[in-house]
């Protein structure tokens, strides 16, 4: 599949250098690079928030302010 991609004439030299040097086509090292990138994001873990919130808060409190909620989360608990 033929496709066009715009590059700067400073990578496309590069290229063609590291290809001369190695002995094979711009083609195939620019193939090599696109698979290094698709095979490092297929393996990439996504990021998942560890869950540290404490037991007895609830999570939704209805009917408060962000200011009030921020707020809320300085209160000292008397139960400590």
């Amino acid at each position: 599949m033929k496709t066009t991609f715009d590059l700067p004439q400073s990578l496309v030299q590069e290229v063609k250098r590291i290809a001369k040097v190695r002995g094979t086509t711009a083609k195939e090292i620019v193939r090599e690079a696109l698979l290094r990138v698709v095979d490092e994001d297929a393996a990439r873990q996504p990021f998942v928030l560890r869950d540290l919130s404490q037991p007895g808060w609830n999570p939704v409190l209805t009917g408060s302010s962000l200011h009030e909620h921020i707020l809320r989360s300085y209160e000292i608990d008397e139960r400590i």
